[in-house]
Order: structure tokens, then C-alpha cells, then sequence
């Protein structure tokens, strides 16, 4: 009863409200409009009488000029009576079907596909398919007049209708029936079927975000080039099936055959670009109007109205693509040649829409990765709908804080993006939407590496088959993997259910990406060992010039820091150019007698540092003995020639061997003092004597007096303020803030700190030539030697059998605090 209210005050129907002989039916007895005189009311027959020639030549009938709108009497249920329909087409399912309504053609066979749906199909959802017809051209429609307004209508289809008029077909939905007044006129339906698509599309977003449409053209009378005219005007793409007949054979010989021309149009920005546009040769429209003559397509008076209709298609050919009927998928071609703006926007839809597959074909079929990631359809992603009901949303309104939890509606800036990045991993190296001053990135900025912002954007959405796509497509991809692992597991522990399903698709989800980097690392590792050193440890120019191994150390991934690749990198880099049979003693050994390196030291094999200056220095000395021995014989007899030359190759090859051994003991030198590992262990070694001059100037000469060992102290601490100060400035984060906060960050970069700051000022009382701030300098200063000595457990973590056990303290004593804290309490008591 209510959805009769409504349609009763907002549906109206049309009405000849005068009435105009018509000219085709030689009798008075017919109106313009195409009905009867009987079926006009006393209004419209209330105005000034003419002979028929005079009214022809004055005046000529339109909806417009001679209609009126009235209360529609045509609503309701719709009961087919007398069908009996056999269908064997294929399964549909999740689309809105449109269609022109009627028991003839395409809408006779897509209403059998739909029956067959619904009787074969496990899912009983209904299938929408809605049925928009001319009034006017509907057979029997005095049954669908709707007094009682209740009831279900009866509708019969018949064997036979008049050639003028259509059945309703019974496998539609829903029906809409056009009228404008007028009957047995077709067309009449075509504007508003065009505009009722495009409203519906845009119902929930701009650009076709959440329902898109297209239009199938299947064989078809000249009356559909205005059905695709007005689809084309609301950029809804058109599919035209080729072979099947009449409309869509014409346009497809027309696209395939029109000659393509160059002009200078406007971008959705108002820049001016470079736009194709396609038109027919009067030799190419002449051959049209023979085949429609042939074909007996219309009246021959009406050609020329068509062929302009078919080039008024022609205006949007990227619109339109063709598919050959029976040709195979090897004969489908693609003629969408879709305007870069228009065809981004609708990659842009897709990504929204989280067509997986859609967005495949798009960057596998034209769309330029590189130029559509711009800072401004990134903003656009994470303002659409997905972001808003995804996890992204709660992350950012944390992010954003208290004061502006409550502005939701607030536009999402990426700035705020990057943020969120370093407030889930906890680190600053992935921030890249800021300039270096920390301003906004310009709105086409564009990315080194796009893929990587589209994964990015999925990941926080939790969009896991887009995020594989994204990462399948990208470069880099066990970086990529790495990062995507990384958000996954944030935005885990971020949530406070942990029995969720939320939860548990986010551990599901980081799980399978740890696999994915893994996996990639072990193939390539299997297939080419000695190349996975560098793929490892190799420069990411999209990632500021990190590596593989730095971006799983800053995310914290041990999983994939402790896989075997990744060990036998962080193996052969710590050792250098040595092997890795050689100890620590062997090493300690050649640090303190450098004379035993080449000796005692094993290098690795290297054919290319051993041929280095020395070969082609031989090579050089070859060739010129063979040119002297070319043109000796003319100056010296040959048996002195022999010896001498000879006793000459014997010499030379002495002096070489010695200076490929000396060139060999020296690179094997430079290698040794050059390994991370020897470098280590001169650092401990320098610390603990640092060590000792410290505890020695605190034990044995501690006064006010500046001695020599003071001095040096001084001097020391110094270097290792100067070696922080390089460790801020050498970090490979953009922004001086973020430097900073990563540097603070690190507990051992705070130790430091507070060890500086302790000696600075226990140096400062020693030196104030006052007994009282002496005494405070020592405690200031033993204090400080403490910190010092703890500083020896980070250089201890290195080894393979302290580490482990450090590690394993230092994880104890905060579980152990109350135990201790008795323990040492109970103790002062007694």
C-alpha cells in the first residue's frame, strides 16, 4: 500500500491534450500522437477546427507542445498467463540487467538466460532485470491499467501481436514503461534509459565507484544508435558483439575502418593535451550507404540521418569495444583506445571497487602504472569508501589524536598516511609522503616505484588479494613482501581483541607475505647461490639506497634475518674477503704480528682481484718479447739469439712471480685490515684500554691536577661524541626530525648520551680546584665508568656463545626485579 502511495504522487503519465490529424493514416479519426480520436477527452478536442491540408502545413504534434502529465493508472504486480519458455544459455549472476523489456530479440533471449539462472543456480538470490519500453508500442497494455491498485495484474501473452506493438517479456523483474503520450512510436525510451543507468551507477560515488555499467550492442535496428548515442554521452562503454547483425556490424566496420585525426582538447585539470578523434572519408560513407541499402537497414530517406548517428558514435570510440562473434579469444580485439584521464578514472573505480581482476586487465592493457599514482589519486583512494569502513580508519583517527577524533569527515591528507606508516613500524625510514622541509608533496607528484604506494594502500585496507596483485606487479619484491609483512603484524597488535576474526585474517594475511619474501630469497638462492649475496646486500634505489637485509633489520624481521641465505650473507660480509675457517685467535694473532697475514690468513679464491694491475702487465711484456723476436734474426745470429732471449724469458718471469706475490701479499693485507671482522676487534680491544686508562686515572691519579692521562681520556671521549654526531648525519632517513627520533630511539644511542654527559660534568667538578667537588667528580666518574663498562655487553652480543646467553639475561631480569629486590633488602637488614 505505501509503494502504491508513492507511485501514485511521484510517477505521472502522458496525455494528448490536442488533438492534430495525422498525415500518414489518411483519416480524420487518427490523432499524431497515434491514437484514436475516440481515445482523446473533450480538452483536447476544444480548439479551433481545420481542414486537414491547412493543419499539415501549420502545425506538427510533439510530446512537449501537446501533453499534459496525469495521475499513472499503470502500476503494480504483473502475473504472465499463457507462456512456456525453453532456455539454454549460460549462468548469470551479480549484475543489473537492462533492457529494452519486450518478447522480441536480445530482451527475449537475455529474459530465457535469467529464467535458466534462477532454476540452475545454488545462490536464490533474485537476478535484477529491469525491462524499459515505449508505453506507447506495449500489446495489450488496457490489462496493465490498475484500478483495484492491489492484486496482481493479468497479463497474456498471445501467439501473434500486430506488426506495431510488443509482449512484455514474462523473465524481467521489474518493468518501466515510457510514455510521452504517443503510440505505436518506438525511441521513445532511449533518453531516459541512458539517464536512469548513469543516476544509478552514480548513486553511491562519482565515476562509477560502486556499480559499474556497460552497454551490450547485439545485432540491432537503426533505433539503438540513439540508445548507444545516449550511453556514449554518459560515458557508460559499449560492447559490440560483431557478426551478429545490422547496428552492430555497421559500427564495427566503421570504428575498425575510420581514419584517425589529431586535436588539441582539455584534461579534467583544463590542460591542454593531445585527444585522437575518429571520422568516415566520404569514400567510407559511401560504402556504408550502399551496405544499409543492401541490407534494407531503413528508408532510403533516412540513410543519411543514420550514418550520422554512426559518426556521432564515433566522437567516443574509446568507449567502445568490439568482440567478434565465433571468432575465439584469439580474435578478440580491443578498440577501446580509452583517453588516458578518462581510463585512469575508471582504474581508480576498479581499485575502489576492489575488482581484482578489472585492475589486472587495466595495467596489462593500458594504463600507465607510472603516471596514475600521483599524490592526488593516492588522496583519492584513501578517502574512498574502503578506507572508511576498513581498519585504516581506527589507525588514523589514533594517529590523528584526541582533539580531532571527532572530525571524521575531515579530508585525508598524505601526510597523515605517512605518519600512520611510522607510528605502526615503529620507524621513519618508509615516510616518502613529505617534501624534505617537511611540507605536502604537489598533487602530481608521482613515485619511483608506484606499485609499492598501491600495496601500501591495500595492506592498510586490508585488501589482500589487491595487495598481492600490487606486489606481483611491483619491483623490488622482497622488500615489498618485507614492508607488507611489517603493516600486517602492526595492525595486528594494534587490535585488542585478539580472538577476532580481524585479528586473525591480519596474522593470516602478514603469515602469507613473511612466505612470499622467504620464498622468493630461497628459489633464488637454490637457482643462483653466488648471485644472492648481492640481491640481498644490493642498493634499492626506491628505497633511499637501502638493502634487502637493512629493511628486514629496521623492521625487526628476524624470521627472515635468521633464514640461511640471509646468514651466510651477514657470514661473508663479516668476514670480509677472508674464509670462514679462520678464528679469532689466528686473527688476534695477525693483528699483532701484520707480517703473518699472508701466511696464516685464508683468502677466498678471486680470479678477478689476482688478475688485477699484474696481468696486464705481463700481457703488455708478452707482447712486446714476440715483437723483438719478430725482428731480431736480421740483427743477431740465431743460436746467440735463442740463449740470450732465452736466459731474458727465465729473468723476466722471476721478476714477475715476486711482484705478483708482492701485489697479492699486499691486497691480502688491505683485505685483512679492511674486514668488518678485524675492524670489530680492534674496536673492543681500543674500548677495553680505554677501560683500563679510566679505571686507572680513577684508582691511582685522581686529582685536580690535568695530567697527561687526563688528556688522552678527554681526547678519547671526544672521538666517541664526534662518531655520534656521524651516526645522526649518516642515517639514510630525508627529514633532520626523523634522524633524530630514530637516532633517541635505540637504548645503546641513550647510553651513550648519559655516558657523555656524565664524564662532561664529572670532568668539569674534577677540574673546579675545590676538595669537596673532587669527591663529587670521583662518584660522577665512577658512576660513569659503570656505564661505560655496560657498554661492553652490546660489544659481547656479537659473540655466537655470549650473545645468546645476554639476550637471554637481560630478558630475565625484569621477571626476576622483585625477587632481587628482596634478596638485596634482606641483605642490608642482616
Amino acid at each position: 500500500k505505501e509503494k502504491a502511495e508513492w507511485i501514485k504522487r511521484n510517477i505521472k503519465m502522458r496525455q494528448c491534450s490536442y488533438y492534430i490529424a495525422s498525415t500518414k493514416i489518411m483519416s480524420e479519426s487518427m490523432c499524431q500522437c497515434g491514437y484514436p480520436i475516440h481515445d482523446h477527452d473533450k480538452a483536447a478536442m476544444d480548439h479551433p477546427k481545420q481542414d486537414l491540408q491547412s493543419q499539415t502545413d501549420t502545425l506538427q504534434w510533439t510530446s512537449e507542445q501537446h501533453t499534459v502529465s496525469t495521475q499513472t493508472n499503470a502500476f503494480g504486480e504483473i502475473e504472465f498467463v499463457g507462456f512456456n519458455g525453453n532456455a539454454k544459455v549460460r549462468y548469470i549472476k551479480d549484475a543489473w540487467i537492462i533492457t529494452g523489456g519486450t518478447h522480441v530479440g536480445v530482451a527475449k533471449y537475455v529474459g530465457e538466460a535469467v529464467k535458466y539462472s534462477r532454476f540452475n543456480s545454488d545462490d536464490h538470490r533474485d537476478i535484477v532485470t529491469i525491462g524499459i519500453a515505449p508505453w506507447g508500442v506495449i500489446h495489450n497494455k488496457h490489462l496493465l491499467v490498475n484500478t483495484k491498485r492491489s492484486t496482481p495484474i493479468e497479463y497474456r501473452i498471445e501467439d501473434k501481436p500486430n506488426d506495431q506493438e510488443r509482449f512484455l517479456n514474462p523473465n524481467h523483474s521489474h518493468f518501466i514503461l515510457v510514455d510521452n503520450g504517443t503510440q505505436h512510436q518506438l525511441e521513445t525510451e532511449t533518453t531516459i534509459r541512458a539517464t536512469l543507468e548513469c543516476t544509478t551507477c552514480r548513486k553511491y560515488g562519482n565515476d562509477f565507484n560502486t556499480i559499474p555499467a556497460v552497454l551490450l550492442v547485439i545485432d540491432g535496428g537503426r533505433r539503438i544508435l540513439k540508445t548507444i548515442i545516449n550511453a556514449l554521452s554518459k560515458n557508460i562503454p559499449v560492447v559490440i558483439v560483431k557478426g551478429s547483425g545490422r547496428v552492430a556490424d555497421l559500427l564495427a566496420d566503421a570504428l575498425k575502418n575510420a581514419e584517425e585525426s589529431d586535436f588539441i582538447g582539455k584534461d579534467d585539470m583544463e590542460n591542454e593535451i593531445k585527444k585522437i578523434k575518429k571520422s568516415l572519408t566520404e569514400n567510407q560513407r559511401r560504402k556504408m550507404h550502399d551496405k544499409m541499402m543492401s541490407i534494407k537497414f531503413c528508408e532510403e530517406k533516412d540513410i543519411d540521418t543514420n550514418i550520422k548517428e554512426i559518426e556521432a558514435c564515433l566522437d567516443k570510440f574509446w568507449l567502445i569495444n568490439i568482440f567478434e562473434l565465433g571468432g575465439g579469444d584469439e580474435d578478440l580485439y580491443n578498440t577501446m583506445f580509452i583517453a588516458p584521464d578518462r581510463l585512469n578514472d575508471i582504474m581508480v573505480s576498479a581499485i575502489e571497487s576492489n575488482n581484482v581482476e578489472f585492475v589486472e586487465l587495466l595495467i596489462e592493457n593500458g594504463v600507465n602504472i607510472e603516471t596514475f599514482v600521483t599524490v592526488r589519486r593516492l588522496k583519492t583512494l584513501y578517502n574512498g569508501e574502503l578506507s572508511l569502513v576498513s581498519p585504516f580508519k581506527d589507525l588514523l583517527l589514533n594517529v590523528r589524536g584526541e582533539k580531532k577524533m571527532k572530525s571524521t569527515e575531515q579530508q585525508i591528507n598524505m601526510k597523515e598516511v605517512g605518519i600512520l606508516i611510522t607510528h605502526l613500524l615503529d620507524d621513519h625510514y618508509l615516510e616518502q609522503y613529505r617534501t624534505k622541509k617537511g611540507n605536502h608533496l604537489p598533487k602530481n607528484a608521482t613515485f619511483e616505484n608506484p606499485f609499492l604506494h598501491l600495496l601500501i594502500w591495500a595492506v592498510l585496507n586490508n585488501l589482500q588479494d589487491m595487495a598481492k596483485l600490487f606486489w606481483r606487479k611491483g619491483m623490488d619484491s622482497i622488500a615489498a613482501a618485507l614492508l607488507a609483512h611489517a603493516l600486517f603484524s602492526a595492525m595486528k597488535n594494534k587490535i585488542k581483541n585478539a580472538k577476532s576474526n580481524l585479528y586473525e585474517e591480519l596474522e593470516d594475511n602478514s603469515r602469507e607475505f613473511m612466505g612470499f619474501a622467504t620464498e622468493v630469497v630461497d628459489i633464488f638462492y637454490r637457482t643462483y647461490e653466488n648471485d644472492a649475496h648481492d640481491l640481498l646486500v644490493g642498493e634499492l634505489s626506491s628505497w633511499e639506497k637501502a638493502s634487502c637485509i637493512l629493511i628486514a633489520m629496521k623492521l625487526k624481521n628476524q624470521t627472515f634475518i635468521s633464514a640461511t641465505p640471509c646468514q651466510e650473507v651477514f657470514n661473508n660480509v663479516w668476514m670480509g674477503e677472508m674464509t670462514q675457517d679462520n678464528g679469532i685467535l689466528k686473527l688476534l694473532l695477525c693483528m699483532l704480528f701484520p707480517p703473518l697475514i699472508p701466511l696464516c690468513v685464508n683468502f677466498k679464491d678471486n680470479t678477478d682481484n689476482e688478475s688485477d694491475p699484474d696481468d696486464d702487465t705481463t700481457s703488455e711484456t708478452v707482447q712486446v718479447i714476440f715483437f723483438v723476436n719478430s725482428t731480431a734474426p736480421h740483427t743477431f745470429p740465431h743460436h746467440y739469439y735463442s740463449d740470450t732471449n732465452s736466459q731474458e724469458k727465465k729473468d723476466d718471469v722471476g721478476e714477475e712471480t715476486k711482484l705478483k706475490y708482492c701485489s697479492k701479499a699486499k691486497n691480502n693485507i688491505q683485505h685483512f685490515y679492511g674486514a668488518p671482522v678485524v675492524k670489530f676487534l680492534f674496536h673492543a680491544i681500543s674500548y677495553m684500554a680505554f677501560l683500563c686508562l679510566y679505571s686507572y686515572i680513577l684508582i691511582s691519579k685522581f686529582d685536580q691536577n690535568c695530567s697527561v692521562e687526563d688528556v688522552v681520556l678527554i681526547l678519547w671521549v671526544a672521538h666517541i661524541f664526534i662518531e655520534e654526531i656521524i651516526q645522526v648525519i649518516a642515517t639514510r632517513y630525508i627529514y633532520n626530525e626523523i634522524k633524530l627520533k630514530a637516532y633517541i630511539a635505540d637504548f645503546w644511542n641513550i647510553a651513550d648520551i648519559l655516558m657523555i654527559v656524565l664524564f662532561v660534568i664529572g670532568m668539569i667538578l674534577k677540574h673546579l680546584h675545590c676538595q669537596n667537588t673532587l669527591e663529587a667528580a670521583r662518584i660522577v666518574l665512577g658512576i660513569n665508568l659503570i656505564t661505560f663498562f655496560l657498554r661492553l655487553l652490546q660489544i659481547f652480543s656479537l659473540s655466537k656463545e655470549l650473545g645468546p646467553k645476554l639476550v637471554m639475561i637481560i630478558r630475565m631480569v625484569p621477571k626476576q626485579q622483585i625477587t632481587m629486590f628482596v634478596t638485596i633488602a634482606a641483605d642490608d637488614v642482616l
